[in-house]
Protein backbone atom coordinates (compact mmCIF):
# COMPACT_ATOMS: atom_id res chain seq x y z
CA UNK A 1 0.00 0.00 0.00
CA UNK A 2 2.76 2.47 0.84
CA UNK A 3 4.47 1.76 -2.49
CA UNK A 4 1.28 2.81 -4.32
CA UNK A 5 1.01 5.96 -2.20
CA UNK A 6 4.62 6.91 -2.97
CA UNK A 7 4.00 6.38 -6.68
CA UNK A 8 0.86 8.47 -6.42
CA UNK A 9 2.67 11.35 -4.72
CA UNK A 10 5.48 11.28 -7.29
CA UNK A 11 3.02 11.12 -10.16
CA UNK A 12 1.05 14.09 -8.79
CA UNK A 13 4.26 16.08 -8.34
CA UNK A 14 5.29 15.35 -11.91
CA UNK A 15 1.83 16.11 -13.25
CA UNK A 16 1.59 19.45 -11.42
CA UNK A 17 5.14 20.71 -11.19
CA UNK A 18 7.43 18.78 -13.49
CA UNK A 19 10.88 18.11 -12.13
CA UNK A 20 13.73 20.49 -11.45
CA UNK A 21 15.84 18.01 -9.48
CA UNK A 22 17.26 16.12 -12.49
CA UNK A 23 15.03 13.13 -11.69
CA UNK A 24 13.42 11.85 -14.88
CA UNK A 25 10.23 9.80 -14.77
CA UNK A 26 8.06 8.76 -17.63
CA UNK A 27 4.45 9.71 -16.91
CA UNK A 28 2.65 6.79 -15.26
CA UNK A 29 -0.09 5.06 -17.27
CA UNK A 30 -2.77 6.53 -15.00
CA UNK A 31 -1.58 10.07 -15.78
CA UNK A 32 -1.53 9.42 -19.53
CA UNK A 33 -5.02 7.96 -19.17
CA UNK A 34 -6.17 11.09 -17.32
CA UNK A 35 -4.75 13.34 -20.06
CA UNK A 36 -6.49 11.25 -22.74
CA UNK A 37 -9.81 11.40 -20.85
CA UNK A 38 -9.77 15.00 -19.64
CA UNK A 39 -7.90 16.74 -22.43
CA UNK A 40 -8.98 14.70 -25.45
CA UNK A 41 -5.40 13.63 -26.20
CA UNK A 42 -6.29 10.21 -27.58
CA UNK A 43 -2.84 9.54 -29.05
CA UNK A 44 -1.03 9.75 -25.69
CA UNK A 45 -0.47 6.08 -25.01
CA UNK A 46 2.66 4.48 -23.58
CA UNK A 47 3.11 2.57 -26.82
CA UNK A 48 2.73 5.64 -29.05
CA UNK A 49 5.13 7.69 -26.91
CA UNK A 50 7.81 5.02 -26.47
CA UNK A 51 10.10 6.38 -29.22
CA UNK A 52 9.59 9.97 -28.03
CA UNK A 53 10.47 9.04 -24.44
CA UNK A 54 13.57 7.21 -25.64
CA UNK A 55 14.71 10.19 -27.76
CA UNK A 56 14.29 12.62 -24.86
CA UNK A 57 16.09 10.29 -22.47
CA UNK A 58 18.91 9.97 -25.01
CA UNK A 59 19.30 13.74 -25.46
CA UNK A 60 19.17 14.27 -21.69
CA UNK A 61 21.50 11.31 -21.04
CA UNK A 62 19.17 9.76 -18.48
CA UNK A 63 20.83 7.06 -16.38
CA UNK A 64 20.39 5.72 -12.85
CA UNK A 65 21.92 7.98 -10.22
CA UNK A 66 25.47 7.10 -9.22
CA UNK A 67 25.10 5.10 -5.97
CA UNK A 68 27.97 7.01 -4.33
CA UNK A 69 25.81 10.17 -4.40
CA UNK A 70 22.57 8.55 -3.26
CA UNK A 71 23.57 8.88 0.39
CA UNK A 72 22.45 7.25 3.59
CA UNK A 73 18.75 7.83 3.04
CA UNK A 74 18.97 5.88 -0.22
CA UNK A 75 20.56 2.97 1.61
CA UNK A 76 17.82 3.06 4.26
CA UNK A 77 15.13 3.09 1.56
CA UNK A 78 16.83 0.19 -0.25
CA UNK A 79 16.89 -1.88 2.96
CA UNK A 80 13.21 -1.04 3.54
CA UNK A 81 12.29 -2.09 0.00
CA UNK A 82 14.17 -5.36 0.42
CA UNK A 83 12.50 -6.00 3.78
CA UNK A 84 9.10 -5.50 2.15
CA UNK A 85 10.02 -7.91 -0.63
CA UNK A 86 9.98 -5.29 -3.39
CA UNK A 87 12.19 -6.47 -6.19
CA UNK A 88 12.17 -3.38 -8.43
CA UNK A 89 13.99 -0.59 -6.67
CA UNK A 90 17.22 1.26 -7.12
CA UNK A 91 18.73 4.66 -7.80
CA UNK A 92 16.39 7.12 -9.52
CA UNK A 93 16.78 7.81 -13.24
CA UNK A 94 18.44 11.23 -13.60
CA UNK A 95 19.58 13.55 -16.37
CA UNK A 96 22.89 14.36 -14.70
CA UNK A 97 25.44 11.89 -16.07
CA UNK A 98 28.45 13.86 -14.81
CA UNK A 99 27.00 14.70 -11.38
CA UNK A 100 29.61 15.29 -8.72
CA UNK A 101 27.14 15.33 -5.83
CA UNK A 102 26.90 19.04 -4.99
CA UNK A 103 23.12 18.73 -4.36
CA UNK A 104 22.30 22.04 -6.02
CA UNK A 105 20.18 20.63 -8.85
CA UNK A 106 17.10 22.67 -8.08
CA UNK A 107 19.10 25.92 -8.08
CA UNK A 108 20.94 25.23 -11.32
CA UNK A 109 23.89 22.89 -11.54
CA UNK A 110 27.12 24.86 -11.03
CA UNK A 111 29.06 22.41 -13.24
CA UNK A 112 26.36 21.91 -15.93
CA UNK A 113 26.31 18.19 -15.16
CA UNK A 114 22.51 18.34 -15.09
CA UNK A 115 21.25 18.20 -18.66
CA UNK A 116 19.06 21.31 -18.34
CA UNK A 117 17.83 23.04 -21.48
CA UNK A 118 20.89 25.32 -21.49
CA UNK A 119 23.22 22.35 -22.08
CA UNK A 120 20.90 20.03 -24.00
CA UNK A 121 18.04 21.37 -26.10
CA UNK A 122 19.15 25.00 -26.61
CA UNK A 123 22.54 24.10 -28.15
CA UNK A 124 20.85 21.38 -30.21
CA UNK A 125 18.24 23.83 -31.51
CA UNK A 126 20.93 26.42 -32.33
CA UNK A 127 22.88 23.81 -34.32
CA UNK A 128 19.74 23.27 -36.39
CA UNK A 129 19.31 27.00 -37.07
CA UNK A 130 17.02 28.19 -34.28
CA UNK A 131 17.15 31.81 -33.14
CA UNK A 132 17.65 32.45 -29.45
CA UNK A 133 15.87 35.47 -28.01
CA UNK A 134 16.12 36.47 -24.37
CA UNK A 135 14.03 38.85 -22.30
CA UNK A 136 11.32 38.23 -24.88
CA UNK A 137 7.61 37.86 -24.35
CA UNK A 138 5.82 35.78 -26.96
CA UNK A 139 2.32 37.11 -27.51
CA UNK A 140 1.21 34.77 -30.26
CA UNK A 141 2.60 31.66 -31.94
CA UNK A 142 2.33 31.32 -35.69
CA UNK A 143 1.28 27.85 -36.76
CA UNK A 144 1.49 26.02 -40.08
CA UNK A 145 0.51 22.40 -40.51
CA UNK A 146 0.66 21.60 -36.81
CA UNK A 147 4.07 23.26 -36.33
CA UNK A 148 5.06 26.62 -34.83
CA UNK A 149 7.64 28.14 -37.21
CA UNK A 150 7.54 31.56 -35.56
CA UNK A 151 5.83 33.95 -33.25
CA UNK A 152 4.92 37.53 -32.52
CA UNK A 153 6.25 39.16 -29.43
CA UNK A 154 8.24 41.93 -27.84
CA UNK A 155 11.46 42.49 -26.00
CA UNK A 156 13.87 45.28 -25.07
CA UNK A 157 14.04 47.67 -28.00
CA UNK A 158 11.62 45.82 -30.26
CA UNK A 159 7.93 45.05 -30.50
CA UNK A 160 5.74 42.93 -32.73
CA UNK A 161 8.50 41.29 -34.73
CA UNK A 162 7.77 38.00 -36.37
CA UNK A 163 10.52 35.53 -35.55
CA UNK A 164 10.92 33.17 -38.51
Amino acid sequence: RLHGEIQSVLAEAIEREGSSWATCYRPPARILDKWRREMGLASLTEEALQDDFSRVENVLQVTPADPKYVGGIGQVLARGCQALGWQEHGPLPRNAPDCDGQSLCVFGCPTDAKRSANVSYVPLALRYGANLLYNARVERLLTEGGRAPGGVGRGPGWKGHIVP
